[in-house]
This record gives structure tokens, sequence and C-alpha cells, in this order.
């Protein structure tokens, strides 16, 4: 399974937003084909980097929701933003993160989707992206979970991780392509 601050950190921070910009939307059920499209064209076409996310976001129109810290050359830090991305199963959230410090230098690409059948958009993106079997996929500690991961799959540290709810009382979903690299001076 693939260890990291950055999909804890993006959890964290995603998760409290997410509910409170997913629930503003509409309860219905979303649309995978819709999601995967959203997730090619927000984080899979290229390897996590904030500025070309950021510039890809504006492009599409995105509502900037919130920005924490600022991107360094060198030394600790961490640099966060998060978009609105507006779906037919709700609002979802578009995060772009850039951290370098004890767990390396580390950039994401996230995206967290509202009101959908977790299992299903895991096997449109198996489709779309022709990603195979994950390397690993098991249940997480959030109840009616499971954290599916494609180590290694766009080259050495870059990766694919989604998680998401096999429940009804669970089914938001978080699709993160990851760039893990040694930490920068």
């Amino acid at each position: 399974m693939i260890k990291s601050r950055l999909i804890a950190y993006c959890l964290f921070t995603l998760s409290p937003l997410a509910a409170a910009v997913a629930d503003s939307g509409a309860n219905t059920n979303g649309s995978t084909v819709e999601a995967a499209q959203w997730f090619l064209t927000l984080c899979a076409k290229s390897a996590p980097d904030l500025g070309q996310t950021s510039q890809i976001a504006s492009a599409q129109g995105l509502r900037l929701l919130n920005e924490n810290g600022v991107t360094k050359e060198v030394g600790e830090f961490a640099h966060t933003k998060q978009w609105a991305i507006s779906m037919s199963g709700g609002d979802g959230v578009l995060m772009a993160v850039e951290a370098n410090g004890g767990g390396g230098h580390n950039k994401l690409c996230s995206m967290m989707v509202p009101n959908i059948d977790g299992p299903s958009l895991r096997d449109e993106m198996i489709h779309v992206l022709n990603l195979g079997q994950p390397s690993a996929d098991q249940p997480i500690q959030a109840p009616g979970a499971r954290q599916a991961a494609w180590k290694d799959h766009f080259g050495p540290g870059q990766s694919l991780v989604m998680i998401y709810g096999t429940t009804r009382t669970n089914d938001r979903v978080i699709i993160s392509r990851i760039s893990e690299e040694p930490l920068r001076p």
C-alpha cells in the first residue's frame, strides 16, 4: 500500500471541505463517466504540478475555494489549492498539493466526487486509464471504505490512489495522482 503523509493530509483536508461542498449540491446519483472525464482533464494527462493544475482549473472556469501556504525553492513547505467542480451528482472538489518535508518532495492532484457508486467509478477508471488490476485494494479505517492503489502506474514514483465507499452511506470517492520524489534540500 502506498504510504504517504500527503494522502493523509489530502483526506484530512478534503473530507470536511468536500462534505460541505457536496452537501450543497444535488442529491442524485453521479455519473461515473462524467467523473472519469473530469479526472482525465484535471489530473491524469501529466504529472501533478500545482501551477499547471491552477492553469487548467482557471481555463475550465472552476471556482477557487481555498489556498493555503506557498511553494518554496528550498526548505520545508506545504502549498494547497482547492476548487469546486460542478457535476451532475453534486459539486466535487479538485485539490492540488505540493509539499517538501520529512516524507520527500510530493505533488498531488486529487479530486473528490460526491454521490457516486465507488466500485463503478473504480471500474470506469480502470477502463479509461488502462490501469489493470490495482497493486493493492483493501479496506481502510473508515466504515464501508476501501483504498485501491496502482503504484508506479505512470512511471517510477507516479501512482494513482482511489479511496471509495462501498455502501450507500459512504458514497464519496477521492481519486489522487501522486508524485513522490526525494526530499529537496
